[in-house]
């Protein structure tokens, strides 16, 4: 009797195991990270790594299958760098890093920017352990939505960006948006 019961019990386990599992279905999205950091952002699984041709990147690119590195591009592609001490950075410091230190978009001198130039949002993150900037902005025919962060334990800065063309980012502004605030701190 008792082994009936371990065996039914048993059954009835893995059938409610089963059962949970297909609910769950596939997984819809991955993690992936700047090297030397401990902030790891959520992709859509299909996401992959690009690579300009020929050419090594400082940056880890990532995007959906078949997607090119380009300006104009018509899918949201995913920047990620990390670099090392954020001590001495502030928040124009962090503006001024995610636009390659060629300017700070809040800067009140319209000539600070580049021409054509519009921002479209500004905010400060401030976190127990993370503190940052995001900022988002148009440039010629792309929008770029960037992310500086700070983990204040260790100092490393990740600098996020997800860019592509005005209309894919009209289109795709929820996934954009996801993706930037998915991040999330390792142990």
């Amino acid at each position: 009797m008792t082994s009936r019961r371990a065996t039914v019990r048993a059954v009835a386990t893995a059938f409610v195991a089963a059962l949970g599992l297909s609910a769950c279905g596939q997984p819809t999205a991955q993690l992936i990270k700047p090297d030397d950091t401990r902030i790891s952002y959520e992709v859509p699984i299909d996401f992959e790594p690009l690579l300009l041709p020929g050419q090594p990147s400082e940056r880890e690119q990532y995007g959906p299958p078949g997607a090119e590195i380009s300006e104009s591009s018509s899918e949201p592609l995913l920047s990620l760098t990390s670099i090392g001490s954020g001590d001495q950075a502030s928040f124009m410091g962090l503006r001024m890093l995610a636009t390659a230190g060629q300017f700070d978009p809040l800067d009140d001198d319209p000539t600070a920017m580049p021409e054509g130039m519009q921002l479209l949002g500004y905010s400060e993150i401030s976190e127990p352990e993370i503190w940052g900037v995001r900022l988002q902005f148009i440039l010629g025919p792309t929008v770029a939505d960037y992310q500086a962060l700070v983990d204040r334990r260790t100092n490393r800065i990740a600098i996020s960006e997800v860019f592509c063309t005005q209309a894919c980012f009209v289109e795709q502004q929820d996934l954009i948006d996801q993706i930037q605030r998915s991040w999330r701190l390792e142990p």
